[in-house]
């Protein structure tokens, strides 16, 4: 009673649909998801060269020993401290993409 096993053959359009699903997962996927990556990392890129930029254009309009007197949130109201905003409003009122602009002055605690 030994019964022969029927092997079916695959046609040839499972076979080139088969083939068609391995080579997207094992070629197309990975190098899409590098693609992808690159360009991520371009436009980081991109966009740190053009924040030094600004960064840049901006240090040279701001008077910094005006800059150096303004050390409590109080003097906000002050001429002084409007003196040494209207450069960096400048800057922001001419690029659109600007949405806000401050500075930074260093502390004793790291990266902060």
């Amino acid at each position: 009673m030994a019964e022969k096993l029927k092997v079916r053959k695959l046609s040839l359009g499972l076979k080139f649909s088969i083939s068609f699903i391995a080579f997207f997962l094992f070629i197309v996927v990975p190098f899409s998801f590098w693609i992808y990556q690159e360009i991520r990392l371009a436009i980081r890129e991109s966009l740190r060269e053009n924040l030094a930029d600004l960064a840049a254009l901006a240090s040279t309009t701001l008077d910094v020993e005006k800059h150096k007197q303004i050390l409590r949130p109080e003097q906000e109201n002050s001429l002084l401290y409007e003196e040494v905003r209207q450069p960096l409003k400048k800057i922001q009122s001419a690029n659109p993409k600007i949405d806000s602009i401050y500075t930074l002055r260093p502390t004793e605690k790291m990266n902060i």
